[in-house]
């Protein structure tokens, strides 16, 4: 049986912790969303129904993710 899992991005802005509340279901799903905030943001997971820091396999993957998508403008 599989954990229910999803992703969401979260940000801060004037103080306050804001959140995209979108259920991406997939860490790419969700750093996506992320790249549409401001500077800062970043994705955590909602495991039944509990939200947690990604590991660290899932934070490389997002970092991988937002730091090629960085590249890639730049050139």
């Amino acid at each position: 049986m599989s954990t229910p899992i999803h992703y969401e991005v979260g940000w801060t802005d004037s103080g306050s912790f804001l959140r995209c509340y979108h259920v991406h279901e997939t860490l790419i799903d969700a750093a996506q969303c992320g790249l549409e905030q401001r500077a800062g943001w970043y994705v955590f997971a909602v495991e039944n129904g509990t939200e947690r820091e990604l590991t660290t396999a899932e934070d490389k993957i997002v970092n991988d993710f937002r730091f090629a998508k960085r590249n890639a403008a730049r050139a």
